[in-house]
């Protein structure tokens, strides 16, 4: 079940610092430089201070991430001129492809080769681009979120399986966020809100490290080769799949998993609980 999505509050995951930032100011790790004006944001900034451009744009009261913002095309797109923007977001998802079943694949190796491959985007770019990727990578679906506690407290057990790179994936989707509680920032660390508390390492596959990916059959293979370890007993018929891509709910369907295509964009309240019951997974 996918975790990348919207955020109803700012989060980071490093502790806020007092003051104004200026752009003669080192930056810290998560900080990010606006690609609108080039004004240099803390970390937990989610939006521009100076000129108010959104890590995530408006979905009504809430601030939302789309499904292609947590790869690396439209983050590059925007750190370079408009003439190269389609050429650049087409490099960059070039060389993520190219990486995405590498196990040897490095976040440096990732932008030298982009650097090289791309036009206009230098390393103060490159900087901009990853802070935007890390920024959005830590967004979730609350949602989503909700049943995925609601099964935990069930029992049922829970697998991911992302078409990712885990030199992303891991720093950022599987850590502690600060929270801002009303004026405050403080360490917050509640069930479900990070990955690793809700899924088993071993459930969690990511395809850069396992070198597999959706719709191939091998990554699903190899997460069931898992759960059988984990769970004795458990088959592809014991588990409900659910993913937003038809072709990787094909490809599961195929192996014998119960499926569920679901696009929590355009979801509406209490699809994926419904769309789960009628799978056979009731939650209560």
């Amino acid at each position: 079940m996918r975790s990348d999505g919207f955020l109803d509050e700012p989060l980071t995951s490093s502790p806020p610092r007092k003051g104004k930032m200026g752009n003669n100011e080192k930056p810290r790790a998560g900080d990010w430089k606006c690609p609108n004006c080039n004004d240099l944001q803390f970390a937990r900034n989610a939006a521009c201070r100076r000129c108010n451009w959104n890590l995530f744009p408006s979905r009504g009261s809430q601030r939302t991430v789309n499904g292609s913002s947590v790869h690396p095309q439209p983050a590059v797109r925007r750190c370079v001129e408009e003439p190269q923007q389609e050429s650049a977001a087409k490099a960059a998802k070039a060389q993520w492809s190219a990486m995405r079943e590498d196990p040897e694949a490095t976040k440096e190796a990732f932008w030298r080769l982009a650097r090289a491959a791309i036009s206009g985007l230098d390393e103060a770019k490159t900087a901009a681009a990853d802070a935007e990727i890390c920024a959005r990578l830590r967004g979730y679906y609350p949602e989503t979120l909700e049943v995925l506690r609601q099964a935990k407290e069930q029992d049922v057990v829970l697998g991911m399986i992302s078409n990712h790179l885990a030199f992303w994936f891991y720093p950022e989707t599987c850590h502690l966020y600060w929270r801002q509680i009303g004026s405050c920032y403080a360490w917050k660390k509640e069930c479900g809100e990070v990955l690793k508390d809700l899924v088993e390492p071993e459930l969690l596959l990511v395809s850069s490290e396992v070198a597999c990916s959706k719709p191939g059959h091998r990554i699903f293979e190899l997460f069931l080769e898992r759960l059988g370890r984990l769970h004795p007993g458990l088959t592809a018929a014991d588990c409900v799949f659910v993913d937003d891509k038809a072709e990787n709910v094909a490809a599961a369907a195929a192996l014998g998993f119960a499926v569920v295509h679901y696009d929590a964009r355009k979801a509406q309240p209490g699809e994926l609980a419904q769309a789960l019951k009628d799978a056979g997974l009731a939650l209560t």
